[in-house]
């Protein structure tokens, strides 16, 4: 009988636990137009304890949510191009697909250490100044649409393969290829992310990645972060939410190389033993 009320209150601390890392990262996420799953795959992993795919396919519901959630805003003060967004969801569709079943293939930690590498990498791209290539209204329809699809494939296998990264690909690349404004282009990613992780999710559930004790809380509570994230976005200065995303990606980066690094050589020691 006392097994089971501990059993009962422990789920119900990591309900809590969990709708807190959901909020944190919707709120973030809707703040920063980039969905906000990078920032909750670190405690998926350290503090609920689930495995590193589980966490990065898990993660995936919360740019869902929170792009739901924070959109609205940038609709309402006129922050989306919907026919830009069309071309850069095609190629992210198709990317998550490839990227999701890439993800069968690359080991825990591997795939950990890939991903604070790949963060680094975009850390550096938002810490440099973007600004346009050209103005927008200066490239053709063929160049418009062939940059947007492949910004959408690289963010839709981003997506698939870390269950993050997708929003970090778009923002920067639709502000300097395509000519879009910071706001724009973020919500313009948030409008993309809603499809591409909803189907990015589905093939992890299918594939059994999905932790389903974990992503409904995450979910819900992502959603509530979201709107008080886009709320807040449409009203900060760009250089604020820029610095936020470089500290973000550099501290989740570094952590992710250090923790996976140590690991591999403690493996590489304990075999020569």
């Amino acid at each position: 009988m006392q097994d089971t009320e501990n059993h009962k209150k422990s789920n119900k601390n990591n309900r809590g636990i969990i709708s807190m890392i959901g909020l944190f990262g919707g709120f973030f996420g809707g703040l920063l137009g980039i969905g906000g799953s990078f920032l909750v795959i670190p405690f998926l992993k350290g503090v609920i304890k689930i495995s590193p795919h589980k966490a990065h396919a898990t993660a995936l519901p919360v740019a869902f949510a929170s792009g739901i959630s924070a959109l609205g805003f940038y609709f309402t003060s006129g922050q989306v191009d919907i026919g830009l967004s069309v071309y850069v969801m095609i190629g992210c569709l198709t990317g998550v697909m490839f990227g999701s079943k890439l993800m069968n293939y690359v080991k825990g930690n591997l795939l950990s250490l890939m991903f604070g590498f790949f963060l680094l990498a975009l850390a550096v791209v938002f810490a440099l100044p973007i600004s346009p290539i050209s103005p927008m209204d200066s490239h053709t329809d063929l160049y418009t649409i062939t940059i947007s699809v492949i910004l959408g494939l690289f963010a839709g296998l981003s997506s698939g393969l870390f269950g993050a990264g997708g929003g970090t690909i778009l923002v920067p690349g639709i502000v300097l290829l395509l000519g879009v404004g910071e706001h724009m282009a973020q919500g313009i990613s948030l409008l993309v992310i809603i499809p591409t992780t909803l189907l990015g999710t589905w093939m992890h559930y299918k594939q059994k990645k999905l932790s389903l004790t974990v992503a409904p809380w995450l979910t819900i509570s992502s959603f509530a972060g979201g709107l008080l994230g886009g709320f807040f976005a449409i009203l900060t200065h760009v250089t604020i939410l820029k610095s936020l995303i470089v500290i973000a990606l550099l501290y989740i980066g570094f952590d992710n190389i250090r923790k996976n690094l140590r690991t591999k050589k403690i493996s590489s020691v304990n075999q020569t033993m």
